[in-house]
């Protein structure tokens, strides 16, 4: 088996893992935009998580909490570690993706 189908088996089993418990988790790529959204994150914001898949981290947040989340965010690109944020303030610049008019 190749590293990258086993780097993939790997991430399928993870994510597997966090429908299974139910967990607010998100990825985002180098841009701020989210990758993948559980369902549990997606209940907390009131919208269906695939509505957020593409959307900028920063267009639903405080300027101060967009600072103190790309802080967390870069101490996790630097040493490989997660971390959990345990509070930010989630302020749509408008309507919700996802949510009705």
């Amino acid at each position: 088996m190749s590293p990258r189908r086993t780097k993939k088996a790997a991430g399928e089993a993870d994510r597997t893992v966090l429908k299974a418990v139910e967990a607010p988790y998100y990825e985002v790529d180098l841009a701020g935009r989210f990758t993948y959204v559980t369902e549990a994150l997606g209940r907390i914001f009131g919208i269906p998580p695939g509505s957020l898949i593409g959307v900028d981290n920063r267009d639903m947040m405080s300027p101060a909490s967009a600072r103190a989340v790309l802080r967390e965010f870069n101490a996790v690109f630097r040493t490989g570690l997660t971390r959990e944020i345990e509070e930010i303030e989630v302020k749509w610049k408008d309507d919700p993706p996802g949510s009705s008019p």
